[in-house]
């Protein structure tokens, strides 16, 4: 599916939450620490059996470290409320201006509930409360979800995106689990008539079939009477389901650049869905851009899932403040591929 340009929606403000914000410095675990986590305290001895060094990880994936709330009382809903509080502040809109609220995650904390409707009683807005699941996709979709409804009458949103990861992450499986941070971001979009140019230029969304052993979340809901706590925690994945990954991230770049070729080839940059340095390296080679935006949120925040597009485009947004540039006028492009198989593209013009 082809989503063509809607302008005239500007992004008001942008904030990301991290658990730090709620559990302190504490809640940042290193390359070490979070070997400790997985092989205990002789954790350099299994290093050491299996010739591997202890900063493996930002050498193979890009990672230096990850937030976790795990062990805490925290949830996903937590990190939402974090993020957006700071969007609203930096967007200086009031909760009861709010027309909309999208939340996506791939982790809610309750299966009936809808995250969104809880977002918006702790802020005290009687807003649309709306939540989005497409796995890793979710954040991209809440994106193309509130333009849409931008396009139709809606006068300021709110977009969240919020993962923890680290509460479905397996000690058997260190390899995945170990890339895998929590975190959340938030956007706040506003119609502007005097934003002619700015807002979504375009976007392509679709799913596409898959083979082999998923990345996922096995046991069924409600749990069965036999059910095993294992099956609701990450499955490692098989090759061949990543074979199916790797293509489906190929076939979406080729659809993005077909669906909006000269928009494509202004971009100024690219951040899409970091699971590894090379993975983001790759999808930045394809575009002939840069990504770093979204390799410095890597290496401090690992892979936050549906969260890490927006989350690198308020990397990108505070890294050009903090350089005393403005990010108003770059052509911002956007991917992620989750589990499913469901992908979306997107380019946004600040």
């Amino acid at each position: 599916m082809i989503v063509n340009s809607i302008t005239g929606v500007r992004i008001a403000g942008a904030g990301n939450g991290w658990p730090e914000d709620l559990l302190g410095p504490s809640a940042r675990l290193n390359n070490a620490q979070i070997y400790e986590f997985f092989y205990g305290a002789d954790w350099r001895e299994h290093l050491a059996q299996r010739q591997w060094d202890e900063d493996r990880p930002q050498q193979e994936f890009g990672l230096r470290s990850r937030s976790w709330l795990r062990g805490s009382s925290f949830t996903v809903l937590d990190l939402a409320i974090v993020a957006a509080e700071k969007a609203l502040h930096r967007a200086g809109i009031k909760p009861q201006d709010l027309d909309c609220i999208f939340v996506a995650t791939c982790t809610p904390f309750q299966i009936s509930s809808t995250l969104a409707g809880k977002v918006a009683r702790h802020l005290n807005t009687n807003a649309v409360a709306i939540d989005i699941r497409a796995g890793g996709a979710g954040g991209l979709d809440s994106m193309i979800t509130a333009a849409m409804y931008h396009s139709h009458g809606c006068k300021a949103s709110l977009i969240i995106a919020a993962e923890a990861s680290s509460l479905f992450v397996s000690k058997e499986d260190s390899a995945n689990g170990m890339l895998f941070g929590d975190g959340a971001s938030a956007m706040v979009f506003v119609s502007d008539e005097n934003a002619h140019q700015q807002g979504l230029v375009g976007g392509v969304l679709g799913s596409a079939p898959w083979q082999g052993k998923p990345f996922t979340v096995t046991g069924r809901l409600p749990p069965t009477p036999d059910f095993k706590a294992e099956d609701y925690l990450f499955q490692a994945p098989d090759d061949t389901y990543r074979a199916c990954l790797a293509n489906v991230w190929e076939q979406t770049s080729l659809k993005l650049k077909d669906a909006f070729p000269a928009a494509c080839a202004d971009m100024s940059v690219i951040l899409p869905y970091a699971l590894t340095r090379p993975q983001v390296l790759k999808v930045a080679a394809s575009f002939d851009t840069t990504a770093d935006a979204a390799l410095n949120l890597l290496a401090e925040h690992g892979c936050i899932g549906c969260v890490s597009p927006l989350a690198a485009i308020v990397q990108y947004i505070e890294e050009k403040q903090a350089a005393g540039e403005s990010a108003t006028g770059d052509l911002l492009g956007s991917m992620a591929v989750a589990g499913g198989i469901a992908w979306t593209g997107l380019l946004w013009q600040m």
